[in-house]
C-alpha cells in the first residue's frame, strides 16, 4: 500500500532496473510439451512461433528433437500419437546429423520404465482431463516467457557481449537484431489459440455479460445510458474553455466516492492524467468538488490550518450541525488520497520529460501504480488527447501530418492498452474544431467536429459533445452524439451549468430550455408561460394538438 509520503514520478518507471526473470525450467518445458503433444489446436496455433533453433543444440537436444518430431508427425503422419511421435523422432535422428543425444537425454525422452518414464511415455500416459484448459493456460505462460528469453534476450546478450569494433561504433549485428526483434514481437503478440467464441454456450456455463454497467456517480449520465461499461473508451469533446476539465474532475471525484463506499481502503482507484495543467493547479478543483469548500478559498490556501473552523456565510443553507471547512477537509482527505491518483504529464518543471510517450506511457504508469498499490482501476481520465499527441510528436520529431493519424488511433489504443487491460472505463477529452465554437449555445455538436480529426470518436463507445456557454444563463448543452449500446433517440441532451463556487456540475435540464429563437437558455417556467400565451392565440380546429419534436428546442444545425 502506498503511504502518503511517497511520491510517484512517472519518468522513473522506465529508469528502474527490471528484476531478472528466472530461466525456463525442465518442469515448465514438460508442461509446454504436454499441451503441444496432446492438444492439436494449440500446437497448430503456436507452431509458427516456436522454432527448433531456440533450444540449445547440446544441453536441450532432446527437447529440440521432440519439437522436430512433433512437426514431422503432423507433416508425414497426419497427427501426433505415441507411435507417430516415436517414429517421427527416429526418422529425424536418421536424416538429420545435427541431432545428437547423449545417453541421459535419450533415456529422458524414450524410456519406457514405469518407475522413471521418458517424456513421451509420461505425456501420453496422462488422462485427457489432465490436459485441460488450465494446462493450456500454463503452457501459454511458459511459451511467452520462453519466446522472450530465447528470441529477444539471448540474441541481445550475444550481440552486446561481442563488444564494439571501434570507438563510437555500435555492436556488430545490431541492425539485423532489431529487424528480427520486430518479427519476433509479432510472433509473441499472436494469439495462442484461435480467436473463436461459442455463440450459444450450453445452459449452466458461466457467461460474461455483454453490458455490465458501473455507475458514474452522475445522475444525468446514469439515467440516460445506465452508467459506464468496463472495457469501453468514451470521449468528452468540447470547445476551448468549455468545461471539459471541470466535468471530468467532477466525474472522477464522484466515481471515487462510489468506489470508496464500496470497498474503502481496498477499493478500486480512479486515475486522472493531465497534459494541459500541472496537478498542483488542478488540486483545488478536486478538493472543492470532494469537500464542498469554495474553490476560491482553496486556490489561495498555503496550509490547511488556514481553513475556517467556524460557520461561514455560504454555509447558512446547510444543516445547523454541519462540520466546518477544516473538519470537512480532514474528514474527506483520507478517501480522496486513497482513491484518486493524479499524474502530471504536462511537462511541468517537476516532471519535464513526462507525457512524451503517447498511450503506452499511460499504460506503463498504470501498471506500475497497480503493482505498487495492489489495487485496480474503476475509471481512467485523460485530459486531453490532442496535447498527448502533440508532446509525443515533438519528442519523436514527427511531421504535423502525423497528428490526425495519432488522434484517430487514440481511442483504439486506449481501449487495448488501458480499458481492456485494466478492466476499467477510460474517458478521453479532446477539443472541438474552431468553426464549431461559433455555433449557438443551444446547438447540438457532433463528435465529427473534433479538432484535427473527424475520426477521433470512431473507436469509442460513447461521445459527449459540449457546446459554448450561454452568456446570459451560463448553461451549456451536452449532446451524446454517439452511444453504441443504446438507441440514439433515447439519449436526450443534457443542459448543465458549472457551479463555479464548488467546481461541480449542476444539471439544469429540467429547469432551463432553449428560447423561441434557439439562441439562449431561459427558465422553463417562463418559457411555458410565454408558450401558453402563444398557444391560446393560435387558431384552428378545437382539439388539434401540435406534435413537438423532442429536439426541436435545440439548434441541431440542420436546415
Amino acid at each position: 500500500m502506498s503511504t502518503g509520503s511517497e511520491i510517484f514520478v512517472p519518468t522513473r518507471a522506465a529508469q528502474q532496473a527490471l528484476v531478472p526473470a528466472r530461466p525456463i525450467t525442465n518442469e515448465q518445458l514438460y508442461v509446454l510439451f504436454a499441451a503441444l503433444l496432446r492438444n492439436r489446436a494449440y500446437f497448430q496455433a503456436v507452431r509458427e512461433r516456436l522454432r527448433p533453433d531456440y533450444f540449445d543444440d547440446i544441453h536441450e537436444a532432446h527437447w529440440q528433437l521432440l519439437l522436430l518430431g512433433l512437426m514431422r508427425a503432423y507433416d508425414n503422419y497426419d497427427g501426433a500419437s505415441y507411435m507417430t511421435i516415436c517414429a517421427a523422432c527416429m526418422d529425424e535422428m536418421r536424416e538429420n546429423p545435427n541431432v545428437r543425444l547423449n545417453d541421459d537425454q535419450a533415456h529422458g525422452l524414450f524410456s519406457e520404465q514405469s518407475e522413471q518414464p521418458g517424456a513421451i511415455v509420461y505425456i501420453y500416459s496422462l488422462r485427457d482431463d489432465q490436459i485441460g484448459p488450465d494446462t493450456v493456460a500454463m503452457a501459454s505462460e511458459v511459451l511467452h516467457r520462453f519466446l522472450f528469453e530465447r528470441g529477444v534476450v539471448a540474441p541481445l546478450r550475444r550481440i552486446m557481449s561481442s563488444g564494439f569494433s571501434t570507438p563510437g561504433a555500435y555492436p556488430e549485428g545490431l541492425d539485423g537484431y532489431l529487424e528480427d526483434l520486430v518479427t519476433q514481437q509479432r510472433r509473441m503478440a499472436a494469439p495462442d489459440t484461435l480467436p473463436t467464441v461459442m455463440l450459444a454456450p450450453p445452459p449452466g456455463e458461466l457467461l460474461r455479460p455483454a453490458c455490465a454497467f458501473v455507475p458514474t456517480g452522475l445522475n444525468m449520465f446514469d439515467e440516460r445510458f445506465n452508467g459506464q461499461r468496463r472495457g469501453d473508451v468514451n470521449g468528452i469533446i468540447g470547445v476551448t474553455g468549455g468545461a471539459k476539465t471541470t466535468l471530468m474532475i467532477y466525474m472522477a471525484v464522484r466515481a471515487a466516492q462510489l468506489s470508496w463506499l464500496e470497498g474503502h481502503d481496498r477499493c478500486e482507484q480512479v486515475a486522472y492524467f493531465t497534459y494541459e495543467e500541472p496537478v498542483w493547479r488542478l488540486r483545488p478543483r478536486f478538493q472543492s468538488a470532494a469537500m464542498y469548500i469554495p474553490r476560491e478559498t482553496l486556490e489561495v490556501l498555503t496550509d490547511a490550518n488556514q481553513l475556517a473552523r467556524t460557520p461561514q456565510d455560504y454555509e447558512r443553507g446547510l444543516a445547523p450541525d454541519s462540520p466546518s471547512e477544516y473538519d470537512r477537509y480532514c474528514s474527506n482527505s483520507n478517501w480522496l488520497n486513497q482513491t484518486v491518483v493524479a499524474f502530471d504529464l504536462s511537462g511541468s518543471d517537476a516532471h519535464p520529460m513526462a507525457g512524451q510517450g503517447y498511450v503506452p506511457e499511460i499504460s506503463a504508469i498504470l501498471d506500475q501504480w497497480a503493482q505498487r498499490t495492489g489495487r485496480g482501476f474503476r475509471s481512467v481520465f485523460v485530459d486531453y488527447a490532442g496535447l498527448s499527441c502533440d508532446r509525443f510528436m515533438a519528442a519523436m520529431s514527427y511531421d504535423e501530418s502525423k497528428l490526425r493519424h495519432l488522434l484517430r488511433s487514440f481511442g483504439n489504443e486506449c481501449k487495448k492498452s488501458i480499458a481492456e487491460k485494466f478492466n476499467c472505463t477510460t474517458w478521453v477529452a479532446q477539443q472541438i474544431r474552431g468553426d464549431a465554437c461559433n455555433k449557438n449555445p443551444t446547438a447540438l455538436l457532433h463528435h465529427n467536429d473534433a479538432s484535427e480529426s473527424k475520426s477521433f470518436g470512431e473507436n469509442m463507445a460513447l461521445c459527449g459533445c459540449i457546446g459554448s456557454a450561454d452568456r446570459q444563463s451560463g448553461c451549456r448543452v451536452l449532446n451524446f452524439s454517439k452511444v453504441r449500446y443504446k438507441a440514439q433517440e433515447r439519449v436526450p441532451p443534457v443542459t448543465f451549468r458549472i457551479n463555479e463556487r464548488f467546481a461541480i456540475i449542476d444539471d439544469m435540464t429540467n429547469a432551463m430550455v432553449a428560447d423561441a429563437s434557439g439562441s439562449h437558455f431561459v427558465n422553463r417556467e417562463d418559457a411555458e408561460r410565454v408558450q401558453g400565451r402563444e398557444t391560446r392565440a393560435q387558431s384552428g380546429p378545437p382539439g388539434l394538438r401540435r406534435v413537438v419534436d423532442p429536439l426541436s428546442a435545440y439548434d441541431t444545425g440542420q436546415t
